[in-house]
């Protein structure tokens, strides 16, 4: 975090709405927005996250953020060609390698949004982390419970996982940069 104070807390605040009448009229005329025609389609949602992020608290911290990595996928969800999806499989297993060699995990949370390709990409990615995933994981889909927040999905999924101890992997993807991120947060109580 080039330019920030060193060693001082950090207050990150996050909105996000897509259910202002200028944004749904633009995904609905991409065709990226949910309806009979469109069932593989993001439902909108809204919402607005604050985190403090503190180096040095008076209190025991609730979590640890342990791994983060970043990765691209070669095609994109509305182009032509072949994908092996290994974007988002390469972004998680790097970010569990930051949280050791042996880190299982024991809460999936993903930005799915009901589309086909994502579920492909997300499925092959579940199926390259093979033992690296707990048999009894949790796995959510927070658009699909609160609708698409966008860049908000991260700091909700966040909030939500400090009530359950364990360690949490979150997957997000951008289809307009094919970027893929993942991390990885220890939760106190583990």
């Amino acid at each position: 975090m080039g330019g920030l104070p060193q060693g001082r807390p950090l207050l990150v605040l996050g909105g996000e709405s897509f259910a202002c009448r200028t944004r749904l009229a633009a995904r609905a005329a991409e065709g990226r927005l949910f309806s009979a025609k469109r069932p593989y389609s993001a439902v909108p949602g809204e919402a607005g996250v604050a985190l403090l992020l503190d180096p040095a608290p008076q209190l025991a911290p609730l979590a640890h953020i342990t791994g983060t990595a970043h990765e691209f996928e070669p095609i994109g969800a509305l182009e032509d060609g072949h994908s092996t999806y290994a974007a988002q499989s390469e972004a998680a297993y790097q970010a569990l390698e930051s949280s050791g060699r042996d880190a299982v995990v024991d809460h999936i949370c993903t930005d799915w949004t009901n589309g086909r390709y994502r579920a492909s990409e997300l499925a092959h990615c579940y199926l390259r982390l093979g033992g690296r995933i707990a048999p009894e994981c949790e796995y959510r889909h927070l658009a699909l419970t609160f609708g698409d927040t966008g860049v908000v999905m991260l700091a909700l999924a966040v909030v939500q996982a400090l009530a359950q101890p364990g360690r949490h992997l979150f997957l997000a993807g951008c289809d307009r940069t094919k970027a893929r991120v993942a991390m990885t947060l220890t939760v106190a109580g583990a």
